[in-house]
């Protein structure tokens, strides 16, 4: 079941409104940390630079897990998330989904997901190299790998065999 598409914020890298500030301002969850071997400390000195979008990562992740789970709670069905691609073009916060389940960002949805089975890349690109990197990030231990949208035609269709053969897709 597909709890989400292509979720994030775009035109920003994270929710700026007061609750969001005061909240981004504690510290990240002892959990979070534990679980990607981080010292403690507030979003911006645990992140850095990527604080925005580690901070709105884990709070759409946080939201998406519930609904993942009241719907488990009815129908224990396999669930996902997929994501718009970061890369390629997109690079910039606000280009793109920012806090959506993007490579950059997996860590932190699998950790506040345990209740998704998968989080699933859409490409939509027709360069090879690039769409071996976008299948070598989300075909993990942790996450088994499908990929819920893809072009169509062929530029794309020649990397589905790919796909099948080398990074076992469901």
């Amino acid at each position: 079941v597909q709890v989400e598409n292509e979720c994030g914020s775009l035109g920003t890298d994270r929710d700026y409104s007061a609750a969001a500030n005061a909240i981004f301002a504690l510290p990240v969850p002892d959990s979070l940390c534990r679980r990607l071997n981080k010292q403690s400390g507030n979003w911006t000195e645990v992140f850095g630079k990527n604080a925005p979008e580690a901070f709105q990562a884990f709070c759409f992740a946080h939201y998406v897990n519930e609904i993942a789970g009241a719907g488990r709670r009815e129908y224990p069905l396999p669930m996902y998330a997929n994501n718009w691609l970061n890369e390629y073009g997109f690079r910039r916060a606000g280009e793109y989904p920012s806090g959506g389940p993007a490579a950059g960002v997996l860590d932190i949805w699998k950790a506040a997901t345990p209740q998704l089975s998968l989080l699933a890349p859409d490409i939509y690109l027709t360069n090879e190299e690039q769409f071996k990197e976008v299948c070598g990030q989300f075909h993990r231990p942790d996450n088994p790998f499908f990929i819920p949208e893809m072009g169509k035609g062929v530029p794309f269709a020649r990397f589905q065999w790919d796909a099948l053969g080398n990074y076992q897709a469901l």
